[in-house]
């Protein structure tokens, strides 16, 4: 299943604590991936990435699509390590 490779990647990158974000959870997650209930639902995108920074008690959110079968964690580990503590966000082209 693609989530368990993201979520695979986040936990390989030192992320925590994750969440999903969405309608009706639909598969049943580990105990500690907490579902969040998107705040705008039928919004697109959008929407799910706004519930999870309203929901996230840390200063700094990674936020990823569950559908990337080739994501790593070194790539994360990455962007995380640019922010440093001067900036408040990485940019991904």
């Amino acid at each position: 299943m693609m989530l368990d490779v993201a979520i695979g990647a986040l936990r390989g990158a030192g992320c925590g604590p994750l969440a999903t974000v969405g309608g009706p959870r639909r598969t049943p997650g580990a105990a500690d991936i907490v579902h969040v209930a998107d705040r705008f639902p039928d919004q697109g995108p959008l929407g799910g990435i706004i519930t999870a920074l309203h929901w996230s008690p840390q200063d700094l959110v990674v936020v990823i699509a569950c559908d990337m079968p080739f994501l790593e964690a070194a790539p994360i580990a990455t962007m995380i390590e640019a922010i440093g503590a001067d900036r408040d966000a990485a940019v991904v082209l």
